[in-house]
């Protein structure tokens, strides 16, 4: 046998070995990278970004909700007023009028007949 020989056939099996190496290393990898490929959702920012703008929404709904409250007030009160004193129709202030509106009325019947069932 010749030695040049030798070292070529000794170089060709661990270049195959490595090969076979690198191959099932690749495969296994290959594995722990599809389970680290998944996509979790917790840690991106828009999450946070959904959280401050529903947070945002709902700070801007109690806010016009108080600034109307003093106006329901006025108006509760105006109505008070004229059901209190003789002389004053309630039916001509604004709460009046919508208490005796047919779509009031209706609801408020519905309500009744609902709790009597």
């Amino acid at each position: 046998m010749d030695i040049k020989k030798i070292t070529t056939q000794l170089g060709q099996a661990q270049q195959t070995r490595q090969s076979r190496n690198t191959a099932d290393t690749g495969a296994v990898s290959g594995e722990k990278s599809s389970f680290s490929d998944k996509v979790t959702l917790d840690g991106y920012s828009f999450r946070m970004n959904e959280m401050l703008f529903a947070r945002s929404e709902y700070n801007k709904h109690v806010q016009s909700a108080f600034e109307r409250l003093p106006e329901l007030n006025a108006k509760i009160k105006e109505y008070e007023e004229a059901v209190s004193d003789p002389d004053k129709n309630s039916g001509e202030t604004e709460v009046g009028q919508q208490l005796r509106s047919e779509t009031v009325l209706e609801q408020i019947a519905k309500s009744i007949l609902g709790l009597r069932e």
